[in-house]
């Protein structure tokens, strides 16, 4: 177990960073490998001083989610061997397309003209808050 520990840590540069920032600094911001925002039910222990929480644990991860509707020009997904991943920027979201659900076929040649798509999709979904946290200055920022 602590290996595999050790292991996600020192695979993913960006928890690397943090790891070692908190050895430098116990007050430094820690993040959440996954990014997501929601509840987080932790097994731990107060302080003796009761100040703090020490957790242990996790037990359970509930995402925070959110209805969304709204349309998506299909000039704005990219284009992959049987599946689009579709971004909308001014709106702050990214999800992955089937083309099932499109009833169409398409493969990656579809990057180079997707230009010239003027269609537009409605989709209507239930999407998973998320955000990704950089360094910058020094400082983890959201």
């Amino acid at each position: 177990m602590g290996l595999e520990r050790a292991f996600n840590i020192v695979g993913q540069p960006e928890l690397l960073a943090c790891y070692d920032a908190l050895l430098a600094d116990p007050e430094a911001a820690a993040i959440f490998p996954y990014r997501g925002f929601g509840s987080l039910l932790v097994a731990g222990e107060p302080s003796r001083d009761g100040q703090t929480f020490f957790a242990r644990r996790i037990v359970a991860f509930s995402p925070g989610l959110r209805r969304r509707r709204f349309r998506l020009a299909l000039r704005r997904c990219d284009f992959y061997d049987g599946l689009a991943l579709c971004r909308d920027v001014q709106q702050k979201l990214e999800f992955w397309l089937d083309p099932a659900l499109l009833h169409a076929v398409w493969d990656p040649t579809w990057k180079e003209w997707k230009h010239l798509l003027e269609t537009k999709i409605e989709v209507e979904g239930t999407f998973v808050q998320s955000g990704k946290y950089r360094m910058r200055r020094g400082t983890w920022d959201l």
